[in-house]
């Protein structure tokens, strides 16, 4: 493409100022970068396609472009998360641009279909009984046992996602009164999101934090409001100290170890179907959620947990003569 030509110009004023608006929003130079290189890539491959970004009539093209690009590697393919992640941000760009008065043609990313991302889709919700024994499985006289349970109870009865949860610090949580309140401020796409609990989630999460909080100062360590809440047990979590901080990966361990699965979208997909079953609208989930459509919520609701019981166990023993 001309870098001297009208349109050349209009591509690097709708760059800046959707750059700039990423960046007020994310506040992560990480993030911004992300979204820089990526659809300088996007441009690069469009370029040698001879096509530009705002021909109207080469929509579809470049929609195929966007398809291609998106799902290739320099060793072949790449998740369906790298997949969904690179034409989110290549829409995005042509969704701040058509807003702005950039363009005037449709954005062309819409008509790319995500790609399932495996790891959500394995994420079964847990049956409430199943849930009821595996938390009353945990044994709570020690304090690895005691942050096990507050995780749970806490993504259980918020459905929050497994980066906000790890993202709590001891200024997150607020009390006022008789209120527990979390202030979750390290949620997908810069926002923020509070959750009251109720008295019987919050009692638990506070016997942890207080256990915690005495753990730290014995160590002779003084915490703050920026101190994570959740404390981390392993080598993995920690440097040289006895304590170090629970991210991640410790919450998918936790996951793990009591509900038998490492994928941490089980506390959501657990949650949603437990409101649904309390009797909350689909609007009402999608808020708790935090989901921009109520399509992604719908999915969720559409799951169905996986029973163990075979209606026809008994026929199956008579075949094999049991």
């Amino acid at each position: 493409m001309n870098h001297d030509s009208p349109i050349a110009h209009d591509l690097q004023g709708a760059l800046k100022g959707w750059l700039d608006e990423k960046e007020h929003r994310s506040g992560s130079q990480k993030t911004l970068s992300a979204y820089r290189d990526t659809f300088a890539s996007f441009l690069a491959v469009l370029g040698n396609a001879c096509i530009d970004y705002d021909d109207e009539e080469m929509i579809g093209a470049i929609a195929n472009v966007i398809q291609s690009w998106a799902g290739k590697s320099r060793k072949g393919g790449v998740a369906a998360s790298t997949f969904n992640v690179r034409v989110s941000i290549v829409s995005s760009f042509y969704e701040y641009a058509r807003r702005h008065g950039y363009l005037s043609i449709g954005n062309p990313a819409m008509r790319v279909s995500r790609r399932r991302n495996e790891a959500t889709h394995y994420a079964e919700p847990r049956a409430a009984e199943e849930l009821r024994a595996r938390l009353d499985a945990i044994d709570r006289s020690n304090l690895i046992g005691m942050r096990d349970y507050a995780i749970l109870v806490v993504g259980l009865a918020t459905g929050r996602r497994v980066g906000e949860l790890a993202g709590l610090a001891h200024g997150d949580v607020q009390v006022f009164g008789e209120s527990t309140i979390l202030h979750f401020r390290n949620m997908k796409g810069g926002k923020t999101h509070r959750d009251k609990l109720s008295a019987r989630v919050a009692l638990p999460l506070h016997a942890y934090l207080d256990a915690a909080r005495k753990a730290l100062l014995d160590e002779g360590h003084l915490y703050t409001p920026e101190t994570p809440i959740w404390l981390g047990f392993s080598p993995r979590d920690r440097s040289h100290d006895r304590y170090g901080v629970a991210g991640r990966y410790a919450i998918a361990g936790v996951c793990k170890r009591w509900l038998y699965t490492s994928q941490t979208h089980t506390l959501r997909h657990s949650f949603a179907l437990m409101m649904k079953n309390a009797g909350a609208t689909v609007f009402e989930i999608q808020a708790s959620l935090g989901h921009e459509s109520a399509a992604t919520t719908d999915l969720y609701l559409r799951q169905r947990i996986q029973q163990p019981d075979n209606p026809h166990a008994e026929s199956l023993a008579d075949v094999l003569g049991l």
